[in-house]
């Protein structure tokens, strides 16, 4: 058995094929094109920030039947406002009284002209309708007292956890320092009217969250423009309601029915 010893001819023909194919896959390599110019508005702009997805909201929402135990009763955030709420009105109430109880203090307004003329008991002075007036340190001794008991009663509603009470005191204490000045009464307005909002929340979404509420608020809204039937104030009052009202309980004495009167007998002739 004999084998044939490969030709100059095939060797040729082989090694042009290899430098061929190797030429063909040089050809092919795709030319790296240059990077784009960063235009003007990349250079000195900042990039757009990217629109996170919404994550959907996990939160405890109160049912119906419970939302009205949560609106008589305050939270642990509340509870502190409170405290603090009532520690601001009596440092005011101190303030406003105390250092004018040590003697005769004046006190002077002014007002506009009416008709070219100053009101009763205004006196021109300097071109200003002026009105001064000397308080003794007995003037404010009832102001002191009506203050100290209204910032008590703050202290003793959020002392008790009562929101509507906390609220109603919280609210006319403001109303009575806003007599002195706008600015001390409104930090306990902003409080009262915080506290009116937050059981608001509660009453018709069960959560006091602001940004959940104003959600539900939109998706209820909505619901309403797509034709959605909104519930009746029935439904609301039945929804809300913890328990059904049962009637009197059935008494156990025993009463004997009355007897049947019976129709007297016809004379006979």
């Amino acid at each position: 058995m004999t084998l044939a010893a490969p030709s100059a001819n095939s060797k040729g023909t082989d090694s042009s094929d290899n430098l061929s194919t190797m030429s063909d896959t040089s050809d092919e390599t795709p030319e790296i094109e240059p990077a784009p110019r960063p235009s003007l508005k990349d250079r000195f702009l900042k990039p757009p920030k990217e629109r996170s997805k919404e994550v959907p909201v996990d939160f405890d929402q109160l049912p119906p039947a419970e939302r009205k135990i949560a609106m008589r009763t305050m939270d642990r955030n509340e509870i502190r406002f409170g405290y603090l709420a009532s520690a601001i009105a009596l440092l005011f109430s101190l303030l406003a009284t105390v250092p004018f109880m040590f003697g005769p203090s004046q006190v002077t307004k002014t007002a506009k002209e009416v008709n070219g003329a100053c009101p009763a008991t205004y006196e021109l002075v300097k071109g200003v309708c002026t009105q001064t007036t000397i308080r003794q340190p007995s003037y404010y001794v009832l102001p002191l007292i009506l203050y100290l008991v209204l910032s008590l009663s703050i202290f003793v509603t959020t002392r008790m956890k009562r929101r509507v009470a906390t609220t109603f005191t919280t609210l006319l204490t403001g109303v009575a320092f806003t007599s002195i000045s706008i600015a001390i009464g409104a930090p306990l307005l902003i409080y009262g009217i915080w506290l009116f909002l937050r059981a608001r929340r509660i009453q018709r979404f069960g959560t006091t969250d602001a940004k959940i509420a104003a959600k539900l608020s939109a998706e209820q809204r909505l619901a309403r423009k797509n034709g959605a039937p909104r519930p009746t104030a029935r439904e609301r009052a039945k929804n809300s309601k913890t328990a059904k009202p049962t009637g009197p309980q059935a008494s156990k004495r025993y009463t004997p029915k009355k007897p049947v009167k019976k129709k007297p007998l016809p004379k006979e002739d």
